[in-house]
């Protein structure tokens, strides 16, 4: 038995392996809703009271806290935070952007090319996606009107806002105890991140029980939670314990609490941090060399669902089932190019953009 300390100075994980799968069960539940345009038609949804994509969601949200949460303690650099966040987040949503605006929109939509440029609401989506300041747009004029899942564009990107405004909290969060508490930042961010943790776990719960067992997918007191989570992991991980028994002990937990939605609710919330941290450094050779591929999680994420759409209007009467086929495959090839054209030769920029922005600091 380890501790996550031993363990989170080593890249050969399988974080990777977890978000691309993370990734391809958010297509896959989408894939119901924009077939039948039914947004309840995703089997396991009866059962849970949430699809497998809305659990993926969650796993994301639990692997940037524990990342970026660990990183900017140990690193401690403003400067470097921000703009490591900007290059992962807005390339690759910029071009995906750009490419749904004026490739994909021309090509599906009802109205006349001149129109369909001439009307502000395709620059109000450019302007409201591309930037996240405020929400992400929904539609474009004319495109995909007669889906089954009519008008929506890119229904995956309405958790980006809330993922940028998790980086923002986490940012402040961490230089608030760093210029209050100078000498004692570090063990002020921690007992800081752990109050956070509980009070929006408790907001949280109290939501999902006055509700009657609702969950609410939009609650700015999930996204806190679950990132939350992953980042009080990150911090006190030199007493989080790693091993294939407690594995075992907490996936079985969760499975087994899924007869019943509430008990479901308060058994995931509770385990899925410590399920994602057991996973991912698990060692295993085999599942570790995933992780020098690429991460393609982020392409499959911001491309699968638009994809999806473009199916749908060109193929009337696929099923779901050629749905998850054809657009994973398209999608992946998307992702593809997106990780080794944008993502990854910005993130090597950044990084010797940053190797210079230190060498002029200390000379």
């Amino acid at each position: 038995m380890k501790k996550l300390a031993e363990l989170t100075t080593d890249k050969n994980n399988n974080l990777n392996l977890i978000r691309i799968l993370a990734a391809f069960a958010v297509l896959i539940s989408h894939s119901f809703a924009i077939v039948t345009g039914d947004v309840d038609a995703e089997p396991l949804r009866a059962l849970l009271g949430v699809t497998p994509g809305t659990l993926a969601v969650d796993v994301f949200f639990v692997t940037s806290g524990l990342l970026l949460a660990n990183s900017l303690s140990k690193k401690g650099n403003a400067l470097e935070f921000i703009i490591s966040r900007v290059a992962r987040i807005y390339p690759a949503l910029i071009v995906a952007v750009l490419l749904t605006v004026f490739v994909l929109g021309p090509i599906f939509t009802k109205l006349t090319f001149v129109d369909y440029l001439q009307n502000k609401a395709t620059y109000t989506y450019l302007l409201k996606t591309a930037t996240l300041v405020r929400d992400v747009g929904y539609t474009l004029p004319g495109v995909f009107s007669d889906n089954p899942l009519y008008n929506q564009v890119n229904g995956s990107l309405w958790t980006l806002p809330f993922e940028l405004k998790m980086y923002i909290l986490l940012f402040c969060t961490w230089y608030a105890c760093k210029v209050m508490a100078r000498s004692q930042a570090s063990q002020f961010l921690k007992l800081g991140i752990l109050g956070i943790t509980a009070v929006a776990g408790v907001l949280y719960a109290r939501e999902y029980v006055n509700s009657g067992g609702v969950d609410s997918m939009h609650s700015i007191s999930r996204f806190v939670f679950i990132f939350f989570s992953g980042a009080c992991l990150g911090l006190y991980q030199e007493r989080v314990l790693i091993s294939p028994g407690i594995l075992g002990v907490a996936l079985l937990a969760i499975v087994v609490s899924a007869t019943n939605k509430m008990a479901f609710f308060f058994v995931w919330h509770a385990l899925i941090g410590y399920a994602v941290v057991l996973l991912a450094y698990q060692s295993s050779r085999l599942l570790a060399r995933y992780n020098k591929v690429g991460d393609y999680s982020y392409g499959v994420y911001i491309y699968a669902f638009s994809i999806q759409q473009a199916l749908m209007a060109a193929m009337v009467d696929i099923s779901v089932a050629h749905m998850i086929l054809y657009s994973s495959i398209v999608t992946a090839m998307f992702a593809f190019l997106s990780w080794h054209l944008i993502e990854k030769p910005v993130m090597k920029k950044k990084n010797v953009f940053l190797a210079r922005l230190k060498f002029c600091a200390t000379t």
